[in-house]
């Protein structure tokens, strides 16, 4: 199992674009984006978010969402309980 540095950050949606834990996850969802969008590839952090939760392409709305959930999935597999 890979090993993460907790940072204490809330998950947002920045947070899951940057987010070393997710690399893998970003890279599936984010090729098959720019496969369709050559463009995307180029966005900086800020660009991708405005571009992917205000696009109206039920492609790109599927992708969010599954790319979301999935990040998700895998948080709760590796999360820690912090008492």
């Amino acid at each position: 199992m890979p090993e993460y540095v907790i940072h204490f950050e809330i998950e947002n949606e920045t947070h899951i674009l940057k987010c070393n834990a997710y690399n893998d996850i970003r890279d599936e969802y984010f090729k098959e984006i720019t496969d369709r969008y050559p463009a995307f590839d180029k966005f900086n952090n800020m660009t991708k978010i405005i571009f992917l939760f205000n696009n109206v392409d039920p492609f790109i709305c599927r992708s969010v969402a599954a790319y979301v959930n999935t990040c998700m999935d895998k948080r709760k597999e590796h999360a820690v309980m912090i008492i």
